[in-house]
């Protein structure tokens, strides 16, 4: 009898074990604690397509040792930029203290060297998002730690960055992510704990204000936004508009280092 008993209460153990981990795979309680994350490169011609990412194209924290005194626990999330021939890729890098924004440059897409820390403030930055809008290069990293979103300009691209607009105030946000257009300007962010917001303005530096009307969603793995947004008209009902996102999640990128961190995955969003 004792032994029917345990025997039911190791099913319902293991089947709640079960539930626990495709709910934490779905909207993880547990996370890894921040690793030696490093950041790698490939391409491709279709958006959808699996990427192989070759060792050799994987630019390590451990790399940095000979470039920089102090000690990196890592460096992440990149965005590159093309401009004259010359392929830009600004990270986030953490040593000691707040983590700064530092650019690395090429000529041909594949051999990258240090040019060092572009963008060092009082509080954590990353998320270097950089764009060039209407002839002038503009940066829209996390600024969390301001509890503000910061616009910023490169006076001498790609050195001398300079606040050039506050676009949300009294905020923190995390990796507010960036779409402009002639017909739709968003920025979609998620809070501290990781809930999902979105905001509309009529221009860059116009008045941007929370969309009332949006979904917010518990972003996680789902949907954490992971870089640039694309969107499309589709014409067909239930999603007419389309927003195409990078999200932290189920990978589209084949690259498996030891480091903790998420692959990258595309999720659309009806808006």
């Amino acid at each position: 009898m004792k032994k029917k008993i345990y025997f039911i209460f190791g099913i319902i153990a293991l089947i709640v074990i079960l539930i626990l981990i495709i709910f934490n795979y779905r909207y993880p309680f547990v996370t890894p604690s921040v690793g030696n994350w490093s950041v790698g490169f490939s391409g491709s011609s279709e958006l959808f397509s699996t990427i192989d990412v070759k060792p050799e194209n994987i630019i390590t924290y451990k790399s940095f040792d000979s470039l920089i005194p102090e000690g990196i626990d890592y460096i992440a999330d990149p965005f590159y930029i093309k401009e004259d021939g010359v392929f830009y890729l600004f990270v986030e890098l953490k040593g000691e203290g707040n983590a700064n924004i530092a650019l690395l440059t090429s000529t041909d897409g594949e051999n990258y060297r240090y040019k060092g820390i572009v963008l060092d403030e009082d509080f954590h930055l990353s998320f270097p998002q950089v764009f060039n809008h209407k002839g002038e290069f503009y940066m829209l990293p996390e600024t969390k730690g301001s509890n503000q979103v910061l616009l910023y300009k490169a006076e001498n691209f790609p050195y001398d960055w300079r606040i050039s607009d506050t676009l949300i105030k009294n905020r923190g946000l995390k990796d507010p992510s960036l779409l402009l257009s002639e017909e739709l300007n968003l920025i979609v962010a998620v809070d501290n704990d990781l809930k999902q917001y979105m905001f509309t303005a009529d221009s860059l530096n116009g008045s941007w204000t929370e969309a009332k009307n949006y979904k917010q969603r518990w972003a996680m793995r789902p949907g954490r936004v992971a870089g640039f947004l694309k969107w499309t008209i589709t014409g067909t009902f239930p999603c007419k508009t389309e927003l195409w996102v990078t999200a932290r999640g189920s990978p589209f990128i084949n690259w498996k280092p030891k480091t903790t961190g998420w692959n990258l995955r595309f999720r659309k969003r009806c808006i």
